[in-house]
């Protein structure tokens, strides 16, 4: 939903914003913990982001008859979904359509995927490394120019393309489509077996490639080049082509190497969390930091803090660093900008030209101050308490479990237990009384997989790797369930890191 892109749930950090926002207005409240956060109690900015989105799902569901039974995982989806349950008593919609559930989801309970670069997706490599499409929030620029002749083009023109286009080109829809659920290796097959049959269509002549099943970037880059110069055919099948080039471009983009270089970074992170005496994963960066000066490795602020992301949720409250070594590590990391040893190159965390010594000095520790909140965002669950865990009886290595497939493998346990973290909302007296009477009598509760149709709705932004995830789950349980899945922006890191450590959002802009 782009309307809603910038749209991210509450941390625990922002509770002094809160309470000061509430001074403001007379209020001399203190809340020690989020759950004691009420929708009247946030800023009046986050209050109609929030009741706009629930407004805008209300909508949605009336238009498709639906009838929604809400659930929610975290507290900024526990105070959406009471609000959709607020306007849809108000419109008096019981029985009116076919009944579905809606489950939704804090982004920032599992910020492991979000903000790892290890995604073997082909489309979220796109959205990660193409630039947004002016005036667009999802959208992406593809550069289209290797197809244009330069004697019908001057050089300082730009062809652009993009990704979305309209209903009628069904077949670039499907390319998309087929991107987002499917694996890499399958989506560059589907996409170049796609541009030998237009070619074939079109009576060019193609080399027969009898190893199609291995296909790569070069050999799609190479099959692209036979539409080249030819405006005719160009034109005929140019929405296709900007699905084929944006797969292109992201294959030749200069920052590939840094991705797959912070990418062994994470592994080797997670094989620290695995071995007993290894160092511990702040030591590590501490490692990284030192390598960063002497020349080894070039990362910059923004790479340090995505990784600080990705093993702050990963390990949740059960990590084993010192708050010795996260004061060390805070006051490395300041040193290294100050003596411009470390490069920062997004303004909105710190801007190193214009902040004094102070300023990076706070900016910093504020920035700690919300990987801590992320750290213990799970701390009062049972079921979904941990997202680094052994899931094999065959060894005792633990490995990344996302939250969104275990709550899905919960939803469709078929024990039907009941379901904890899960809390289900609703106004409707008959739903209460049946949660009420199944305390002493033998009445089922509301349960997520009660009704036919599953909305998954992610607050906060979801990756296409993990829609995959639950595809392939879908698929591999035979579940007849439909599952859907929403939300409210298609992530890369660029939006983990404006979402976390900005001040430019819902809960930060000037009170009102």
């Amino acid at each position: 939903m782009p309307a809603f892109s910038t749209f991210f749930p509450m941390l625990p950090s922002d509770l002094p914003t809160i309470m000061e926002w509430l001074r403001t207005k007379g209020d001399q409240r203190k809340f020690n913990s989020l759950s004691e956060v009420e929708i009247q109690h946030t800023p009046k900015v986050f209050q109609v982001k929030l009741k706009l989105l629930a407004s805008a799902l209300s909508t949605l569901f009336d238009e498709l008859e639906l009838t929604e039974d809400c659930y929610a995982v975290g507290h900024t989806s526990k105070l959406l979904a009471a609000e959709l349950v607020n306007i849809s008593s108000a419109k008096l919609k019981k029985n009116v359509g076919s009944p579905c559930t809606v489950v939704f989801i804090d982004r920032t309970l599992d910020m492991v995927q979000a903000s790892s670069t290890s995604s073997s997706n082909l489309a979220d490599k796109i959205f990660q490394l193409l630039p947004k499409l002016p005036g667009h929030n999802l959208d992406v620029v593809v550069d289209m120019t290797r197809l244009i002749s330069s004697t019908t083009c001057k050089n300082n023109v730009l062809v652009p393309g993009s990704l979305a286009h309209s209903p009628s080109h069904k077949e670039a829809q499907s390319l998309l489509s087929f991107m987002v659920m499917e694996s890499k290796q399958d989506s560059l097959t589907k996409i170049y077996m796609k541009l030998v049959k237009i070619l074939k269509e079109e009576s060019i002549s193609v080399p027969e490639d009898t190893n199609v099943g291995k296909v790569t970037t070069d050999k799609l880059s190479l099959l692209i080049n036979y539409f080249r110069n030819n405006m005719e055919i160009f034109l005929k099948h140019s929405a296709v082509l900007q699905v084929a080039m944006a797969v292109v471009n992201t294959a030749e983009h200069e920052d590939n190497s840094c991705l797959e270089e912070i990418q062994s970074t994470e592994k080797v992170l997670q094989l620290s969390l695995n071995e007993e005496d290894s160092p511990s994963c702040l030591s590590h960066m501490l490692m990284l930091l030192k390598n960063v000066r002497e020349g080894i490795r070039s990362y910059c602020l923004e790479d340090i803090l995505l990784l600080l992301v990705y093993v702050y949720s990963l390990v949740g409250d059960e990590s084993s660093d010192s708050l010795e070594e996260e004061s060390n590590l805070q006051d490395t990391i300041i040193q290294d900008i100050l003596s411009e040893k470390l490069t920062v190159k997004t303004k909105f965390i710190i801007d190193v030209k214009q902040d004094s010594e102070k300023v990076v000095r706070n900016k910093i520790v504020g920035c700690f101050q919300r990987l801590s909140g992320l750290k213990h965002l799970r701390d009062d669950f049972t079921s979904f308490r941990e997202l680094f865990r052994n899931t094999s009886s065959l060894h005792n290595l633990r490995s990344y479990e996302p939250i969104l497939k275990q709550i899905v493998e919960k939803v469709f346990d078929p024990k039907k237990a009941e379901i904890n973290d899960i809390e289900f909302k609703s106004a409707r007296l008959k739903d209460f009384i049946k949660s009420g009477f199944s305390l002493f009598m033998n009445v089922s509760k509301p349960h997520p997989s009660d009704h036919p149709v599953l909305f998954l709705f992610v607050v906060g932004g979801v990756t296409c790797a993990e829609i995959q995830q639950i595809n392939e789950y879908i698929s591999s349980q035979n579940i007849k369930t439909q599952v859907i899945m929403g939300s409210t922006n298609i992530l890369n890191s660029q939006d983990i890191l404006s979402r976390i450590f900005s001040q430019n959002n819902a809960l930060y802009m000037p009170y009102s």
